[in-house]
């Protein structure tokens, strides 16, 4: 699925040289979804490093009807569990989708084109436990997510691949379907 020539993975062989097992493991997530949006929408529709201003989004989605750009995330969740059971740490998972809502997707709204869709993958190691976490998340409340993020996307593929959506914007609600397609194939 990743052409060496012509895709974008300077930055993946870096944090791979850096043998940082938490950067490897962000490297493995972006590989993931890369896997299963080219087995479904082909190499050519889907592109890495898609540049809005000074930040760029890790993968670009591009139909006849919608142009999607998704920043990935894997929340270091089983980082953080102790030698007890996991329940009770939806911290872990709520901090990282806000660092990088902040950090990456406030400017990328304002700079992005007027059609774009921005969507958060987040690879979540622990599905049931990380999806609690971030409904807790949204039911804070904290700031409308809308205004910045078009919908998430949760995957995993410990066992089996499990994919989930929500969205948060009409244009986040068009992607369902992309993303449906994904599961069903």
């Amino acid at each position: 699925m990743v052409d060496k020539e012509a895709d974008a993975t300077k930055d993946w062989f870096n944090e791979l040289r850096k043998e940082d097992v938490d950067r490897i493991n962000s490297v493995f997530a972006e590989l993931v979804l890369l896997y299963h949006l080219r087995t479904v929408y082909g190499r050519e529709r889907v592109s890495l490093n898609a540049r809005v201003g000074e930040k760029d989004f890790d993968l670009r989605l591009t139909t006849d009807e919608e142009d999607v750009w998704i920043e990935v995330t894997k929340p270091d969740f089983a980082d953080s569990l102790s030698d007890g059971f996991g329940w009770g740490l939806p911290k872990t998972t709520q901090n990282s989708i806000d660092r990088k809502l902040k950090s990456k997707f406030e400017e990328a709204r304002d700079r992005a084109p007027e059609d774009a869709i921005l969507i958060l993958g987040i690879y979540c190691e622990e599905q049931i436990n990380q999806s609690f976490a971030m409904g807790q998340w949204l039911d804070e409340e904290y700031y409308d997510v809308g205004e910045i993020c078009d919908g998430w996307l949760s995957y995993t593929h410990l066992v089996d691949t499990q994919i989930g959506y929500q969205s948060f914007t009409d244009g986040g609600e068009r992607c369902r379907s992309l993303f449906d397609r994904m599961v069903e194939e």
